[in-house]
């Protein structure tokens, strides 16, 4: 059997090394919940004001399966809290990041599951 492949892409507060390394301990404990898939894609997003204000946040699926289920993809986007007067209020910490992408990573096992 070959070794899943992970891919993690970050951009924004989240590719500090702070972020990266829980970032990926999570998706490596998912190493052996896709059997037979070859790569496991994540992309954390950090969703800029510009983004939430204007409502261009990203749409895109957050768990998306291919249809040989040989690539698995999630998408997490993440945003810093802002003011009424857009200051920067409070940045999320790691632990809450890791704590939604686990989630996002829990529903996409039951999805593979299901295929």
């Amino acid at each position: 059997m070959k070794e899943l492949e992970i891919d993690i892409t970050t951009d924004g507060f989240v590719h500090d090394a702070r972020y990266r390394h829980p970032i990926w301990e999570v998706c490596n404990t998912y190493r052996e919940s896709f059997p037979d898939a070859e790569k496991l894609i994540v992309k954390v997003h950090e969703r800029h004001l510009g983004e939430l204000s204007s409502g261009l946040a990203n749409t895109s699926k957050p768990i998306v399966i291919s249809s040989d289920k040989k690539t698995i993809t999630i998408t997490e986007n993440v945003q810093k809290y802002y003011t009424t007067k857009g200051k920067v209020s409070s940045i999320p910490e790691p632990i809450d990041i890791t704590r939604d992408l686990r989630i996002l990573l829990n529903k996409a096992v039951e999805e593979f599951d299901q295929q």
